[in-house]
């Protein structure tokens, strides 16, 4: 008999297989383990910056992230843990290439939360924390270039990335606020 976690894995993989079959090529199941699977390695097909070369985003259309399911999960203290496997120049991606999801609740499912994921990958400003950057340099960056924001507009075949657990952004104002890293 399966317990609550390995129910909770297999409604997991079935979604995020699902929403993979209906990106039309845009977010990938690469690789998967564990039994049920607890480890996948997603692809994304979506543009945002790798890193900055004077001033200037080099962009990226390929992303690889590593998410790993803690052995609570789906606690509310184990959330989902995201690292990216190729760079990423972001607010929310530390040096050591972590990701900082921000909230998270158990009932977000993984395919909702790699539709989330994916928007902030694009720099989708709801899902963008100034407050508690990973990375200062990006926010600075963001602040002064929020014309090229998002960077892209891909949902993986959802309509909208569920907005209700993110960080809300109170004005545009308060990217104003972030002062020079240097």
């Amino acid at each position: 008999m399966l317990n609550a976690r390995q129910l909770r894995l297999h409604a997991d993989y079935k979604g995020v297989a699902a929403l993979s079959k209906g990106s039309d090529g845009r977010l990938m199941i690469e690789e998967t383990r564990g039994r049920p699977t607890d480890e996948y390695v997603i692809v994304y097909r979506c543009r945002s910056i790798e890193r900055l070369e004077d001033g200037r985003p080099i962009y990226r259309d390929l992303h690889r992230v590593k998410i790993v399911l803690p052995a609570k999960y789906p606690a509310p203290t184990s959330p989902p843990r995201v690292s990216m496997l190729t760079p990423l120049f972001h607010p929310h991606v530390y040096r050591n290439m972590e990701v900082c999801m921000g909230s998270w609740v158990t009932s977000e499912y993984l395919e909702d939360f790699l539709v989330r994921l994916g928007a902030l990958i694009q720099y989708d400003r709801r899902f963008l924390n100034v407050h508690d950057p990973a990375n200062e340099a990006a926010v600075y960056w963001a602040n002064s270039n929020l014309l090229l924001l998002p960077t892209d507009y891909q949902t993986f075949g959802k309509e909208e990335p569920t907005e209700q657990i993110a960080p809300e952004i109170e004005t545009p104002q308060e990217w104003l606020d972030i002062s020079d890293p240097s």
